[in-house]
């Protein structure tokens, strides 16, 4: 039985009703928000496992709403967009969402990406058997910790930020083709949305490169992806 708690934001009536009554028929529980503060006030009053978070909206638009959603919780966001601008499909990841699904939509196309989802979030909530270290130069990733550092100096990045890097490490010295790297760490759909990697990437050599501009660890393979590290 499902019980995953789904914050619908939109400000069009009849798509936050279709929505809901289509997750509510599958065992979902579901609250709506017709703006960005309701969304707000419905989050800090009760648990809510995911947010459907419309970008085009009157007064504090998804973009916004997402920020500030982001500030106090790191909940899965899946933004809703009408637009095909890959300039809005970047902002919405680096603001911190996790998905986008363009209108129009299907049910199952959206049910599909709440289970892509709802499975990581499991995996990543799973111990590790094992401890594990990886190094590669002065830079050290401890999975039991879940930690990276760079000279024995602690670095934060978020938890995709990490994921990213976790997978790189894996297959250090390996040039990773974007496809490969974005089944690993997104998984499905994602594999068709270069803007996720672009973006992550370019984020992650903010937060360990030197300098970003010519990075040491993180390589770019014309034409094929990226690689961490030397080729082996």
């Amino acid at each position: 039985m499902i019980n995953q708690h789904i914050l619908v934001v939109d400000d069009e009536p009849a798509i936050r009703e279709y929505i809901c009554e289509n997750l509510e028929v599958r065992g979902y529980t579901t609250t709506q928000a017709g703006s960005g503060m309701e969304a707000l006030a419905h989050f800090q009053s009760g648990k809510i496992d995911l947010v459907l978070l419309d970008i085009m909206m009157p007064h504090m638009d998804g973009f916004e709403t997402c920020r500030r959603l982001r500030q106090a919780s790191d909940v899965p966001i899946i933004m809703l967009t009408a637009l095909e601008e890959e300039q809005d499909k970047v902002r919405a990841l680096d603001l911190g969402a996790d998905d986008f699904i363009s209108k129009p939509f299907g049910i199952h196309e959206l049910l599909a990406r709440f289970r892509a989802i709802f499975r990581r979030a499991i995996r990543d909530s799973q111990p590790e058997q094992e401890a594990e270290t990886f190094v590669y130069n002065d830079l050290t990733l401890d999975v039991d910790m879940r930690s990276v550092t760079i000279a024995g100096k602690g670095v934060k990045l978020t938890k995709k930020e990490y994921q990213l890097l976790e997978f790189m490490m894996r297959n250090l010295g390996k040039t990773l083709t974007h496809e490969e790297i974005l089944m690993g760490v997104w998984g499905g759909k994602a594999s068709t949305q270069p803007e996720y990697l672009r973006v992550y990437m370019g984020r992650l050599r903010n937060r360990i490169e030197p300098d970003p501009s010519q990075p040491r660890y993180l390589i770019s393979v014309y034409g094929t992806g990226y690689r961490l590290g030397e080729v082996i």
